[in-house]
């Protein structure tokens, strides 16, 4: 009688995870907004540059919020949204000078709409940047600075600082999964909490944003 309950249990379990799953949307069709409005220009100026960058990207990834009401249910027993919650879009770069570059950033990037049948998803920016690099070539760092939406809307000057040392002698390839694909800048407040600023050896990226709506 006991184990038959186990088995009773373990399929009531198995039947619940197994719903959850079939509730996941593994990839949603989000629509990316064809005439946003709330505009915002960010300026990224590179101080102390290390060398030339030929490479400069921007992207802003948009992140459903600030609840995951409209969302399906979040997997039971790890509380993880199996359906991706996030979107990426590219941004043009305008190239002002070797140090200088700006982009623009939408925070109506993304459709406001009931995906799900659970009401209407919002989008906040969860961080938008530029990337820049000496090459393509994936032996070579990208050096990446972003800001917050909180950030983006305060339009206060952000200073972040990133390690020169990777720029001359960036880490080898050990596997796919252990190469690192860039060096990411940290503010000073951020660095001095883990012991690790050093603004001796780093050059700084500092990213102004600007609204234009």
């Amino acid at each position: 009688m006991k184990s038959n309950a186990l088995r009773a249990t373990a399929g009531t379990m198995l039947a619940v995870l197994l719903a959850s799953c079939s509730n996941a949307v593994r990839n949603p069709n989000y629509e990316r907004s064809s005439n946003p409005k709330q505009r915002y220009n960010v300026v990224a100026k590179i101080d102390d540059a290390p060398g030339r960058f030929s490479i400069a990207t921007a992207s802003v990834k948009y992140e459903i919020g600030p609840t995951k009401e409209c969302m399906p249910d979040a997997e039971p027993f790890t509380g993880v949204f199996p359906t991706p919650d996030t979107a990426g879009v590219e941004s043009g770069v305008n190239v002002l000078s070797p140090t200088e570059y700006s982009f623009d950033v939408y925070l109506d990037g993304m459709v406001s709409k009931d995906y799900f049948g659970k009401g209407i998803c919002n989008w906040l920016v969860q961080s938008a940047g530029i990337t820049v690099a000496k090459s393509r070539s994936p032996d070579f760092l990208g050096f990446h600075a972003s800001l917050s939406e909180a950030q983006l809307k305060s339009g206060k000057p952000v200073v972040l600082y990133v390690p020169r040392k990777p720029y001359f002698d960036p880490p080898r390839r050990l596997d796919s999964t252990m190469y690192p694909s860039g060096e990411s800048g940290l503010t000073e407040e951020t660095l001095r909490s883990v012991g690790r600023f050093d603004p001796g050896n780093s050059f700084t990226i500092t990213l102004t944003a600007t609204a234009k709506d």
